[in-house]
């Protein structure tokens, strides 16, 4: 069982850690930097670090040095995941969606074991996400991670052209309800096979099961992709279901700012976006849906019923 094997492994991480650094568990106890983590997840979304986890690893990485820190890492990680099961039940997660992420967690505690999961830091993004999986901030959703308390960042509102400004604010604070909170999702590499059509089919709808669940969250948000440009279609028709589901059934689509990366990810696996690109005819532009919570339910049910 998941839990059962995180437990272990904690306990042999924590033995170790005690025989070679003596007294570091003991001014960093695991327990105050997972609840830490616990106050600041229920604010901000899976990236952000609380003051006092990042001074307890600055302190454990100058007195003990990087691999300490490596290790105390995983420890949080592997204990944090042998309370799985009891987070999932006491946080109404659905049961796909638990059982979903199961498999996901499972192999994140694989690679801890035999310490092939790269470097265990928080600014690295990989563990980042396997570690806000463990503590259940974040879930497998399908083709994507899944945030299960983030928010709509300001400035995605306010950029350039100022005359979509005032749409944009009516959308959200009318349709939507505010700026938090939200359900939020962002791309892992490990979630590729599940990227289709179907596979966008059953993560909205298991959004819908988790906002069905928690009458807090005011919808979902993506966090802007190129490839939810409605201008995509006309490219990669593949594609334009990715725009297409969300806008036809409630949801809003707003531009954000490109970056090197988002325009890279938009061109580098297709030949005819690139070709577009550099004839002129296409520019990458990475949007952000906001799909209100009423809307998405709506949505899934409809699908559900026929």
């Amino acid at each position: 069982m998941l839990e059962a094997r995180a437990g272990e492994q904690a306990e042999r991480l924590a033995e170790e850690l005690r025989g070679r650094r003596p007294g570091l568990l003991e001014s960093h106890p695991v327990e105050t930097y997972l609840a830490a983590f616990a106050e600041t997840d229920r604010r901000f979304g899976y990236r952000a670090v609380p003051a006092s986890a990042r001074e307890s690893a600055r302190a454990i990485e100058a007195g003990h040095g990087e691999e300490a820190l490596h290790q105390y890492n995983r420890l949080a990680l592997c204990t944090a995941a042998s309370r799985f099961g009891e987070r999932c039940r006491d946080g109404g997660i659905p049961e796909e969606v638990e059982e979903l992420t199961r498999p996901f967690l499972t192999d994140v505690l694989a690679a801890a074991e035999s310490r092939s999961g790269g470097r265990y830091r928080m600014e690295v993004d990989r563990f980042a996400k396997e570690f806000a999986v463990a503590r259940l901030k974040m879930v497998v959703g399908g083709p994507e991670l899944i945030d299960l308390r983030s928010a709509i960042p300001r400035r995605s509102l306010v950029h350039p052209p100022r005359s979509r400004i005032p749409a944009r604010l009516l959308f959200v604070f009318r349709r939507a309800g505010g700026l938090a909170p939200f359900l939020e999702s962002h791309l892992d590499r490990r979630l590729v096979r599940a990227f289709s059509r179907t596979g966008y089919d059953a993560f909205y709808r298991r959004l819908a099961l988790i906002l069905e669940a928690r009458a807090d969250l005011r919808g979902y948000v993506g966090p802007g992709a190129w490839y939810c440009d409605p201008a995509l279609a006309s490219i990669s028709p593949e594609l334009g279901y990715l725009a297409e589901v969300p806008a036809q059934n409630g949801a809003g689509l707003f531009p954000v700012p490109a970056t090197d990366v988002s325009t890279r990810d938009a061109l580098r696996l297709s030949p005819a976006r690139l070709a577009a690109y550099e004839a002129g005819k296409y520019v990458p532009r990475p949007h952000m849906v906001v799909w209100p919570r009423e809307s998405l339910i709506a949505w899934a049910a409809d699908g559900r019923a026929g």
